[in-house]
């Protein structure tokens, strides 16, 4: 894996030895960041199931103000603390050894608020829409913000009935893997 673009660009981000992962692909990657082009600049970032980071780091290379990452794995988290030290970026980037459901939860309660949100989950159990709803539910989201989930073609999503406060806004496939893209509903 590599850096895109940005002040990083073309540097490897190191994965974690012995854990079984599916990162995000440079071909999907290259696209989620040409639909957002400029809008992570000075933004606030998390990056839930995170395992290299390696969208978050994506996001700070491209001028993300900040980057939370969540991930439930210790290898993943000191992975990610590596990769930002390798880069002088520790200080823009939080990471947290936690469970990414529990981290939604406390959030709300730690009054976070985010510009934007990569969404990775394994690709089973209805995860995706399960933590969709449950961002839909604790308000760690402001009218602007963006959930980006990257999911399985087969993996089920949130009919609109089950969520109150977002919406899909896009979606584009790209083989087996879709990247979907909701916001608030009263944007």
């Amino acid at each position: 894996m590599r850096i895109i673009a940005g002040q990083f660009k073309s540097r490897l981000i190191k994965s974690p030895k012995g854990v079984d992962l599916r990162p995000t692909s440079d071909r999907v990657k290259e696209s989620l960041f040409s639909i957002l082009a400029g809008s992570v600049i000075n933004k606030n970032i998390l990056d839930l199931f995170s395992g290299t980071g390696n969208l978050g780091i994506e996001a700070l290379s491209r001028g993300a103000e900040s980057c939370v990452f969540v991930d439930n794995n210790p290898r993943c988290t000191t992975a990610i603390k590596k990769n930002l030290e390798a880069f002088g970026i520790e200080e823009k980037g939080q990471v947290l050894l936690k469970d990414s459901f529990k981290f939604i939860r406390e959030a709300q309660a730690d009054g976070l608020v985010f510009d934007l949100i990569f969404l990775d989950p394994p690709y089973y159990n209805n995860m995706t829409k399960k933590c969709l709803i449950l961002l839909d539910n604790y308000h760690i989201i402001n009218l602007s913000t963006t959930i980006i989930t990257e999911h399985y073609k087969m993996d089920e999503l949130p009919q609109p009935a089950e969520l109150k406060e977002l919406e899909i806004c896009r979606q584009g496939k790209y083989g087996g893997t879709i990247l979907s893209f909701y916001r608030s509903k009263q944007r």
